[in-house]
């Protein structure tokens, strides 16, 4: 299960159902375990297309819209926008989707801090739940059982207190819960249907 805190530490959530290939908690993990920054863009990035392809697949009606040729995730995200993708997700996603080719065209890039609170502005900016706190004052939750001694492992990240990994998972992961939000809202709304399966967690 992935969970997400609520930046008090009181409150998690682990989500599964149609989304469970954008929320895998070994994604998570990885995540968190990487210490090459390349690497956390490029799988959140992977994340996010998985995004849009859950909404076009929904909004479409067609599970194989994408077969076939391969589609890139620009294009990929302006047929979402040409399904009813919110014109803010667009921009924060198209944003994203340039600091990932940044990383990509050059080994040596690293990301300039104005760059990231550009993209935490925009993340901010979705005014999708009201239950969520800024990504400067977002925390997250990772929990696992350690396979060799059956220990479980909590680790706690704030965003004050992170190094530019974290920093950009902590952006990264209060984007997917507005994404979360949104969707559910927009399927509901358009009468679609979909499945998800929540688990409250008290800490």
């Amino acid at each position: 299960m992935t969970s997400f805190g609520d930046g008090n530490g009181s409150s998690y959530i682990g989500v599964g159902g149609d989304f469970a290939n954008v929320l895998d908690h070994n994604d998570y993990l990885a995540l968190v375990d990487s210490t090459d920054t390349a690497g956390v863009v490029l799988r959140a990035h992977l994340i996010l297309e998985d995004f849009l392809n859950i909404w076009c697949s929904k909004t479409s009606g067609s599970e194989d819209l994408f077969k076939g040729p391969f589609i890139g995730f620009r294009s990929k995200l302006s047929i979402a926008q040409n399904l009813g993708l919110d014109s803010k997700i667009f921009e924060v996603l198209d944003r994203f989707n340039k600091i990932r080719n940044s990383y990509s065209h050059n080994r040596r890039y690293t990301l300039e801090q104005s760059r990231l609170d550009a993209l935490i502005l925009l993340v901010d900016d979705l005014h999708i739940s009201e239950n969520l706190l800024p990504c400067k004052d977002f925390s997250i939750y990772i929990g696992k059982t350690d396979t060799a001694t059956g220990k479980n492992i909590e680790r706690n990240y704030k965003y004050e207190d992170a190094d530019l990994n974290k920093k950009i998972i902590i952006v990264f992961m209060v984007l997917v819960l507005k994404l979360l939000s949104w969707m559910q809202s927009e399927f509901e709304r358009k009468g679609i249907n979909y499945t998800i399966i929540s688990d409250f967690l008290e800490k």
